[in-house]
């Protein structure tokens, strides 16, 4: 919404004439002090190209209606909307992005964003760098992905870590609601006796309070036991010393074949948790 930034910094100073899109104009900061119209008025005035409003659909309304006055009342430049419809189209043509454009699917890209996917796998309390051997009968327990935010991709809903681990590795599963109860977590430790190791697996647990008292209880279990964070690496810190830890920071099927093949022993996880863990 700064003027003085977008257009006297980053086109004026840094000579930036790219796009700029800015995050959604209902979050608080904006729609609590200012309003989401108004706040989109004030970002094209700054110099923004395109305007998100992302949830509600009267609000966009009243935005469109509110952009357009500030247009015929002179205080949005015409010239400066035209020049930001002349970089939109600019970018399009350049993507071919349009009625008739082609499907994606480059298949060098892909493979090059698994290989930052691996990359990005990393460790924790890992000895000697190494994840504990879990043996030809660990037990995979996890819960079903769920819509953490805003932004989770639909094609992953329902999928389930452990039943997909167990199926393809071996061992068997166990599977967890979203807000474990004492006696589910009694249950899952018991379940855990008599197998090689344990490897949980959890989703932004850390929010939810249940969860936490898991990680928290597997201390409890005397065979090896691994946790693997698909989201925010945060879980794993409130797992007891000893308990080793991967950071997958997506729960998705190609984050979940990466750890298949770290368990295999076929990659090692060489990321970097860029945060600091308790």
């Amino acid at each position: 919404m700064s003027r003085r930034i977008i257009t006297g910094l980053l086109r004026g100073r840094l000579g930036y004439d790219g796009l700029v899109v800015t995050d959604c104009m209902e979050m608080a900061a904006i729609s609590s002090y200012y309003g989401t119209a108004q706040g989109a008025v004030a970002a094209l005035r700054a110099g923004a190209d395109l305007v998100l409003v992302s949830h509600t659909a009267g609000k966009a309304k009243e935005a469109i209606r509110a952009a357009e006055e500030a247009v015929w009342n002179g205080s949005i430049s015409g010239d400066e909307l035209r020049r930001s419809t002349d970089r939109i189209v600019r970018l399009k043509e350049e993507y071919q992005i349009g009625a008739e454009a082609p499907a994606y699917d480059n298949a060098g890209d892909r493979a090059e964003a698994d290989e930052m996917l691996w990359q990005a796998i990393a460790g924790y309390r890992l000895a000697g760098g190494r994840i504990p051997d879990i043996g030809s009968n660990p037990l995979f327990a996890s819960g079903r992905s769920y819509r953490a935010a805003i932004v989770n991709n639909e094609e992953h809903r329902n999928l389930c870590f452990a039943e997909r681990m167990a199926e393809r590795f071996g061992g068997d599963s166990y599977v967890l609601p979203q807000a474990p109860s004492d006696a589910e977590i009694d249950d899952l430790l018991s379940a855990a006796e008599g197998h090689s190791a344990l490897v949980l697996g959890s989703f932004n647990g850390h929010l939810k309070p249940e969860q936490r008292k898991l990680l928290g209880r597997l201390g409890q279990v005397k065979a090896p036991v691994l946790v693997v964070a698909f989201g925010l690496p945060y879980d794993l810190s409130d797992a007891p010393a000893g308990v080793a830890g991967l950071a997958a920071w997506e729960y998705s099927d190609r984050s979940v074949e990466a750890i298949l093949a770290i368990l295999k022993g076929e990659r090692r996880a060489v990321g970097r948790i860029p945060v600091r863990l308790a």
